[in-house]
């Protein structure tokens, strides 16, 4: 393959203009359409991939939380910065010891050393 074969190659058409253009998804294939071609594909079988409007709140936007519980919970060990410290083997002068240099690992049996 040559460097012209690359860079002459016809990538899909991105989503630029929302409000001249759609995307829609039919069989797990998306493209972008011309929004006075939207109700042909709809009535053709093919679904809106992008459904938020301006303005609205989109699922991604929309932070959540799995457990309440574990979110509410006070941490008990704050590293250097304030996040959660992880429960780790430390060297004297609190790096992190190699995993291949501990007896334990997090399976329950001994470390395999090859």
């Amino acid at each position: 393959m040559r460097i012209r074969d690359i860079t002459e190659r016809k990538l899909p058409r991105q989503l630029k203009d929302p409000s001249k253009e759609v995307m829609v998804s039919k069989n797990g294939k998306t493209i972008v359409i011309d929004k006075d071609k939207e109700k042909d594909y709809l009535d053709k079988g093919w679904g809106l991939a992008e459904a938020a409007t301006p303005g609205a709140t989109s699922a991604g936007a929309i932070a959540s939380i799995a457990s309440v519980p574990g979110a509410k919970r006070k941490v008990s060990k704050k590293g250097k910065y304030g996040a959660p410290e992880a429960p780790q083997i430390k060297n004297p002068d609190g790096t992190a010891k190699n995993a291949l240099d501990v007896n334990k690992n997090i399976m329950g049996g001994k470390a395999i050393k090859r």
